[in-house]
């Protein structure tokens, strides 16, 4: 399966940023609360730590304080060539280290405990060492040699704290102009981390400053069109006493500013429906779940099936709570096409709660469970023809509704599988790398969407990224995803899928068969789960209650779903993680679905 997330060991070259706080602003962007436990932060980029043992320039200490103990971070790491700025000649081992989040109680946070290495000698001292040890952890804002225009933004917040002793940090903001000078003069402040105490803060950019040297020998604008990194870094020189501690950062926002990935897919008006001769799917036949498609460059067609998935395969637990049965002769995930779960009739419609990041070689994968179809038959090495169909683009409808952030739609082709002929092609593009855009959340409405094959994108940043368009010649599968942080659940749903010819625009995402919001709650308090939930469409429904492995443990009916107020004991239910689901029957005979989870703690 393509993912959603990768996440790199990312280690830093050079020495970063520097900030300090004032005012209070509205409409902040997260940048990060760590809360799904990886290296990526909320603008789709990621942190590393980087340390003084990295350093090309005369004074650094890998060539003026060669043989002096070097700092460290103290995670795990990996040592490898340096390959500064792509030199295959330059092998100085440096450290790659894998950036660590700590956990304590609800709340995650980056870590970097360290120790910090000797002095070394330096142009500006020839009788003792003086060049200070350092190290720093970043975050990146945009892709690497990329910059985001921060012009809009007033500065950033974030809590930071340390373990033992009183840290002095600087916070940074790089800028393009001033990492392609190589001067290191960032803009930058000083903050204060305290031993076992979070303190907020609040830096503007309007009172940041270049360090008093870079203003005198390299000074630069802060020029926040061309912003490219934060950081922060814990240096000996004002730190002096100090020998190894931790930094804690956690809750960084971006003040006063939007952020707008580059991958999501929004649509100025509804597309309208294509006509039946493009239809791949609509799930109200006698065999739901079959389609039926032209073989390559043939008039026969080839019979494929639409299929659930999720993490399991590579170890991990998601779980799908209902829409999808296991297979006991395959052990996949069989979708049940049940009247009422499309935008109209049948869909495709999974309720799912996404289990722990799945360790894979040096990244963590997150969760994931989808809906999809082959387009191809691997044994035949035949697949569909886009091109040869009069295609040029995906057409479907679809729900996402819950705790994730987005949905994510895949289009592979001959380079992301393997056939019978070639099977050990299934990663040209690189490991995990797969055509996509990601879908906005919708709440109760079905939404449709249509998307040229020419604006799939892939992520071009990886590390293991190979450039290859998409082969409409040879399209091999389509998928619809959600994927994310443990516990996040919630219903994912497809239907009407076509691949239609014709221009479309895009904007904004306008949904085609809005129903009444509203808004269902369950909590636990006194060993009762407390539930309410209003809409006058609604007649009779079931209230479950369902644990981590996705079972039902409890169940009762409801015979007003109209105006619902109950409550559920919990006598005989053990403590632990659950998910409370409300299925009901629309006056129109639609099913509704609403879900919570909850806590039980007696």
């Amino acid at each position: 399966m393509g993912l959603l997330k990768k996440k790199h060991i990312i280690s830093g070259l050079a020495a970063s940023l520097l900030i300090m706080s004032s005012g209070l602003f509205a409409q902040d962007a997260l940048f990060d609360d760590h809360s799904d436990g990886t290296n990526q932060n909320e603008f789709e980029y990621y942190w590393y730590y980087y340390d003084d043992n990295a350093g090309v320039k005369e004074d650094d200490r890998p060539r003026a304080g060669a043989g002096t103990t070097p700092s460290v971070v103290n995670v795990d790491y990996t040592e490898e060539p340096r390959h500064a700025f792509g030199d295959e000649t330059d092998n100085h081992i440096v450290k790659k280290y894998v950036f660590t989040v700590g956990e304590e109680a609800d709340n995650s946070y980056a870590t970097m405990p360290f120790t910090f290495g000797e002095k070394w000698e330096a142009s500006w001292c020839k009788t003792e060492p003086c060049a200070w040890p350092y190290v720093g952890m970043g975050s990146m804002l945009c892709k690497e040699g990329d910059t985001l225009d921060l012009n809009t933004a007033t500065g950033v917040r974030f809590r930071i704290r340390s373990k033992t002793s009183e840290l002095q940090v600087r916070f940074k903001v790089e800028t393009m102009d001033i990492i392609e000078d190589s001067s290191y003069g960032y803009y930058q402040t000083m903050v204060t981390a305290s031993p076992g105490e979070w303190t907020p803060y609040e830096i503007a950019f309007a009172d940041m400053a270049q360090p008093d040297w870079a203003e005198k020998d390299a000074p630069f604008d802060f020029n926040l069109d061309l912003s490219a990194k934060l950081a922060w870094e814990v240096s000996g020189e004002d730190n002096t006493t100090i020998e190894e501690d931790c930094l804690d950062i956690d809750d960084i926002y971006v003040m006063n500013y939007t952020y707008v990935s580059r991958f999501m897919w929004t649509q100025e008006t509804p597309p309208a429906r294509p006509g039946n001769q493009s239809k791949l799917s609509d799930f109200d036949g006698a065999v739901p779940q079959q389609i039926k498609l032209p073989y390559e460059g043939e008039l026969d067609k080839m019979t494929q099936y639409w299929y659930a998935y999720n993490d399991v395969e590579i170890g991990g637990n998601s779980a799908v709570m209902s829409g999808a049965v296991e297979n006991e002769e395959t052990g996949r995930l069989d979708i049940v096409f049940e009247d009422g779960t499309g935008s109209e009739g049948k869909g495709a419609q999974l309720l799912f709660q996404l289990g722990a990041p799945i360790p894979q070689d040096t990244i963590q994968i997150l969760g994931f469970v989808g809906i999809g179809c082959n387009l191809y038959d691997s044994a035949t090495c035949k697949y569909f023809n886009g091109t040869q169909a009069g295609a040029n683009s995906v057409y479907f409808e679809y729900k996402a509704d819950g705790d994730m952030k987005k949905a994510t739609v895949e289009l592979y082709d001959v380079n992301d599988v393997g056939d019978a002929d070639n099977p050990d092609r299934s990663e040209s593009r690189g490991s995990g790398v797969v055509m996509f855009r990601d879908l906005p959340l919708t709440g109760d409405s079905w939404v449709a969407v249509q998307i040229p094959f020419s604006e799939f994108l892939y992520h071009d940043d990886w590390e293991s990224s190979v450039g290859i368009d998409l082969d409409i010649t040879k399209l091999a599968k389509l998928q619809i995803k959600v994927q994310g942080a443990e516990g996040v659940a919630g219903v994912l749903a497809v239907d009407n899928v076509y691949f239609p010819d014709g221009a479309i625009t895009h904007t904004i995402m306008r949904p085609i068969n809005r129903s009444e919001k509203a808004t269902f709650n369950a909590n636990y308090s006194n060993g009762k789960i407390n539930i309410s939930f209003n809409n006058s469409e609604l007649s009779n429904g079931k209230i479950s209650l369902i644990n981590t492995k996705g079972a039902v443990v409890k169940s009762v009916p409801v015979s007003n779903a109209k105006s619902l107020s109950t409550t559920l004991s919990t006598d005989n239910i053990s403590n632990g993680m659950y998910i409370v689901r409300f299925n009901a029957k629309g006056l129109n005979g639609k099913s509704i679905v609403r879900q919570s989870k909850i806590n039980i703690v007696k």
